[in-house]
C-alpha cells in the first residue's frame, strides 16, 4: 500500500510541469529515476530474505518430522540389553538421529520427557540369560543421543548427594525431565555455532570431571598447536592450592595430551609434573600411582627426552625400590621395562 501510493506520487510529479518543477535549478527526473530502482531494489530484497526465511521453516519442519519417524522406530526396538554394555546402541534410529547433528537436538528434547517403554528388555551384564525385570524407556536413548551429538555429557548437580547424569539415570521424575531439558536447550544456545574445538576448551572448566578428561583426550588427539597453552594453562590452575589424587589424575591426562600434540616448548611443565608425581616416592602420604608416573614421563619423552626420562625413573627404582610393597615393585619393573621401548 505505501509503495504504491509512493510510486503514485512520483508519477504526479513526473507528469505535472507544475511551476515548481520548471523554476527548479536542475532536472529532478534523474533523481526521481534513482528513487523508483533504490525502491525496487529494497522490495526484491525484502522478498528474497521472506522466500528465505519461508524456506528456513520448510526445512526444520521437513528435519522435525524426520526426527519423529526415528523416535517411533525407536519405540519399537526390542531385544535385550545388559546394564553397562549398550549394544542396541547402534541401532539403525539411533544411528541415524546421531548423524543430523547438532541441529536436531531442539527437536529432541520433548522426547526426554517420553517415557514410554520400547520392547527392549534388561538382562544381568554378566549373565545374559538372566532377566532382571524392566524394559529400557525411549528417553533413555534420547539422552544417550543427545549426550553423542553434543559430545557433552549433561548433568544436574544433586541436592544432597551425587549430581544427577542424562543417560546413567532413569528419567521419570517430570521436574528432573524439564530441569534436563532446560539444561540442555540453554547449553545448545550458547555453543550451537560453536567448532567442537571450542566447545571442548570450554569444557578444560566445566564442573564435571568426565568432561574435563574428554576434553583434553580430545585436544590432545588433535594435535594441534593452538592448543598447547590452553592446556599448559590447566597444569598450572591444577598446581595451585591443595594437591589431591583427582588434580593428579587430571595433570597425568593434560601431560598425555601436550606429550600428543610434541611442541618441545612444553618440556618443562612436563618435568614440573612428572616431578611432583614422583614426590610419593620420597615418602609422601600417598601411595604411589604407577600408572600416573609413568604416564607422565611417557609424555616428556615424546618431546624428544626419553633418555631424561629413563635416567630419572632409574633414579627412582635406585632409592625407593626396596620400600616399595610386592605388588607396587613389580608393577614398577614390568612399566620400566616398557619404557625402554618408547
Amino acid at each position: 500500500m505505501i509503495v504504491t501510493d509512493f510510486f503514485r506520487i512520483l508519477r504526479s510529479i513526473t507528469k505535472r510541469k507544475n511551476s515548481f518543477y520548471r523554476d527548479f535549478p536542475f532536472d529532478i527526473l534523474p533523481i526521481m529515476m534513482i528513487l523508483k530502482v533504490l525502491i525496487v531494489f529494497e522490495i526484491l530484497i525484502f522478498g528474497h530474505l521472506l522466500l528465505a526465511q519461508q524456506t528456513i521453516k520448510k526445512s526444520e519442519s521437513d528435519l522435525e518430522k524426520k526426527v519423529a519417524e526415528e523416535v517411533k522406530k525407536i519405540r519399537e526396538l526390542s531385544g535385550e540389553t545388559a546394564w553397562y554394555l549398550f549394544n542396541e546402541f547402534n541401532a539403525e534410529p539411533i544411528l541415524k538421529l546421531q548423524e543430523m547433528g547438532m541441529v536436531i537436538i531442539p527437536f529432541l528434547l520433548p522426547y526426554l520427557s517420553d517415557t514410554s517403554e520400547t520392547r527392549v528388555r534388561r538382562v544381568h551384564y554378566r549373565h545374559p540369560n538372566y532377566y532382571t525385570g524392566g524394559v529400557v524407556i525411549v528417553n533413555r536413548y534420547i539422552g544417550y543421543i543427545i549426550n553423542r551429538i553434543a559430545d557433552h555429557e549433561f548433568y544436574l548437580l544433586g541436592k544432597t548427594d551425587d549430581d544427577i547424569i542424562l543417560l546413567t539415570e532413569e528419567l521419570v521424575d517430570m521436574d528432573t525431565i524439564r530441569a534436563f531439558q532446560t539444561l540442555i536447550a540453554n547449553w545448545y544456545q550458547k555453543n550451537k555455532d560453536k567448532s567442537l574445538g571450542k566447545r571442548k576448551l570450554d569444557d578444560l572448566q566445566d564442573g564435571f570431571h568426565t568432561n574435563r578428561i574428554a576434553a583434553y583426550d580430545w585436544l590432545g588427539e588433535s594435535k594441534l598447536e593452538k592448543y598447547r597453552l590452553p592446556l599448559e594453562n590447566k597444569i598450572k590452575e591444577l598446581f595451585k592450592g591443595d594437591s589431591d589424587t583427582f588434580k593428579d589424575g587430571e595433570m597425568v591426562e593434560c601431560a598425555t595430551a601436550l606429550g600428543n600434540i610434541g611442541n618441545p616448548k612444553s618440556a618443562k611443565i612436563l618435568r614440573k609434573v612428572a616431578n611432583h608425581l614422583s614426590y610419593d616416592y620420597s615418602g609422601g602420604e600417598r601411595t604411589p600411582n604407577i600408572y600416573n608416573v609413568f604416564s607422565a614421563y611417557e609424555a616428556l619423552a615424546k618431546l624428544g627426552h626419553k633418555k631424561e626420562a629413563l635416567v630419572r625413573l632409574n633414579e627412582l627404582k635406585k632409592d625407593y625400590l626396596e620400600k616399595m610393597n610386592g605388588d607396587t615393585q613389580k608393577k614398577f619393573l614390568e612399566n620400566l621395562k616398557k619404557a625402554e621401548k618408547w
